[in-house]
């Protein structure tokens, strides 16, 4: 089950044992630190207070030749990844829009000009691929092209190597269900859709540990639904069972795949989004 992207660019890929030899001895080198003993006799609290001074602050795996021989996608493209049913999927809105717009308003003046800014090579394939002719648009487009760098795409990219390059099914989800707002923040904007981690509490069962909500009996109802397709997977490598909205295996080549929405009505539905990945996945198959 993966739930919080993949080691795919751009999320976290692994470097080159080069290059990540080299970030380490310029962060020891930032900290004066001259030796693997002296970094060692750190406290984690000194660590920690060197990485946020220092300016190098990506320390993503290693491509050691010993856990990575070579890049994820190479590795699935010849077939030499774990031969295994797969669940994953990613929030509706893994990172508020605002992030991207940073502080402009949700204008499609503004929006184009962040995308020329962020995207200059490709600005208008971009554009072409998230609605911007209304604030309303932009707000969506905004919360979705910061979320498909953040997370989703690399997601979607593990999703789809593994069902080109496995005989075994994979079951894909978008987790859609909005929480309650905390009680101590109600004047806050209501959120586009399920933030970054937010099925995390309704996916353990967790919901009546966490007193800053008001939970509702439809949050209660996500929750077991989530448990039960998550145990059902676990125990038969399949989310199905009789008393659940049937979740569909995801077929290897078709352009829109089935996913699961969870939410307070739980349904498998096509994807309208794939066209946007599959662009992103030449993009970034460039870099």
């Amino acid at each position: 089950i993966g739930e919080s992207g993949a080691a795919i660019h751009p999320t976290l890929a692994p470097v080159p044992l080069e290059q990540a030899e080299a970030n380490g001895t310029a962060f020891a080198e930032a900290i004066n630190k001259k030796s693997l003993a002296e970094l060692r006799a750190l406290s984690a609290e000194e660590l920690f207070e060197g990485y946020k001074n220092a300016d190098n602050k990506s320390f993503p795996t290693v491509i050691d030749n010993n856990f990575y021989t070579e890049t994820l996608p190479e590795t699935y493209n010849a077939g030499q990844q774990a031969k295994i049913p797969l669940l994953l999927g990613w929030n509706s809105a893994e990172i508020g829009g605002g992030a991207f717009m940073q502080g402009k308003e949700n204008t499609p003046e503004n929006f184009i000009d962040r995308v020329r800014t962020s995207y200059p090579e490709v600005a208008d394939e971009v554009l072409e691929h998230y609605a911007h002719d209304t604030p309303e648009e932009v707000a969506q487009s905004a919360t979705a092209l910061i979320s498909d760098g953040f997370i989703a795409f690399s997601t979607w990219k593990w999703f789809d190597l593994q069902r080109k390059n496995s005989d075994k099914p994979v079951y894909r989800y978008m987790y859609s269900k909005i929480r309650p707002q905390v009680k101590a923040d109600s004047l806050a904007p209501k959120p586009l859709g399920a933030g970054h981690a937010n099925e995390i509490e309704y996916a353990m069962g967790n919901l009546h540990y966490i007193k800053a909500h008001d939970w509702t009996e439809a949050d209660y109802q996500v929750s077991h639904t989530m448990q039960d397709y998550f145990a059902n997977f676990i125990i038969n490598a399949n989310p199905n069972s009789n008393s659940l909205p049937q979740w569909p295996a995801a077929e290897a080549n078709t352009p829109a795949p089935l996913f699961m929405n969870i939410n307070t009505q739980s349904q498998a539905e096509d994807s309208q989004h794939d066209d946007r990945y599959r662009f992103w996945d030449t993009y970034y198959a460039e870099k």
